[in-house]
């Protein structure tokens, strides 16, 4: 799992979860903010078109259950 970002909400961590699944937990700043302006206008002039699902962070289980499986396409996003 990579969190990436500085976003000021706080997040719980299920050691037993992490531990079981043999998860790492990355921290990503990601890229400068030039970056992420060029990617923000390839994204609005239609030349990328990133696949990104929502979810609530209640589905964490499910979401890593998902990824195990082979069955999440893109990103997926935990909201609080």
């Amino acid at each position: 799992m990579v969190m990436v970002g500085l976003i000021g909400q706080s997040l719980t961590y299920v050691p037993l979860l992490g531990v079981s699944k043999a998860l790492k937990v990355l921290g990503s700043f990601g890229g400068t903010a030039e970056e992420l302006e060029e990617v923000l206008d390839l994204i609005a002039q239609g030349k990328i078109n990133p696949q990104v699902t929502t979810h609530p962070i209640e589905e964490l289980p499910r979401v890593l259950e998902d990824m195990d499986n082979g069955r999440l396409i893109g990103r997926a996003v935990l909201l609080p």
